[in-house]
């Protein structure tokens, strides 16, 4: 849903703008132009629910990693490096860093499909039949508006459906054949 995805990187760049703390890493929980408070909380630690700079840091990777954003990927890594003290110090109260910590150095696999809409269906359906809690698998039809240039110019054709099978930020060659793509998610 390209709605989505817009308001996804809409999110991003306010949390970068008003929340992030360019100098050491991480974000704030209040943003910048917030009433004077006598400390601005920067929280890295779980509690009852998980910390918001783990949650920030996870949602930018995964959306760095799906746009081929560094600038999204590095602020993540900022914030999980700001925190590595403290993740070292604590690692049982900073599961949610943990996880983003193991997604910088084993990014997750990402498979864009792009054709149309009846056919990448089918192809969804094939690449999530192996279990793989990393893997990502966005189905996008040739005929879906307003997306991101990294999305927008993978492209299908009218008679193929393309698949593009990336980890982190690089992609393999487009693959326009199911079997070939069975294989190389096997």
């Amino acid at each position: 849903n390209s709605a989505y995805l817009n308001f996804a990187l809409e999110l991003a760049q306010v949390l970068l703008q008003q929340f992030q703390d360019a100098q050491h890493g991480g974000f704030y929980f209040t943003a910048d132009d917030h009433e004077t408070l006598i400390q601005r909380p920067k929280v890295s630690a779980d509690e009852a629910t998980p910390a918001g700079n783990g949650i920030a840091a996870h949602g930018l990777l995964r959306l760095g990693y799906l746009l081929a954003d560094v600038n999204l990927i590095e602020a993540a890594e900022k914030t999980v490096d700001y925190a590595s003290q403290q993740i070292v110090n604590s690692p049982m109260a900073h599961a949610t860093l943990l996880h983003a910590l193991e997604e910088i150095n084993e990014p997750p696999q990402t498979i864009i499909l792009r054709g149309n809409a009846d056919e990448i269906t089918q192809w969804q359906q094939q690449c999530q039949q192996a279990y793989s809690p990393t893997a990502c698998v966005y189905a996008i039809a040739n005929d879906t508006k307003e997306l991101p240039d990294a999305i927008s110019s993978k492209f299908g054709s009218e008679q193929k459906t393309v698949a593009y099978v990336c980890t982190g930020t690089s992609c393999q060659p487009p693959i326009a054949d199911l079997n070939e793509l069975k294989n190389c998610l096997a």
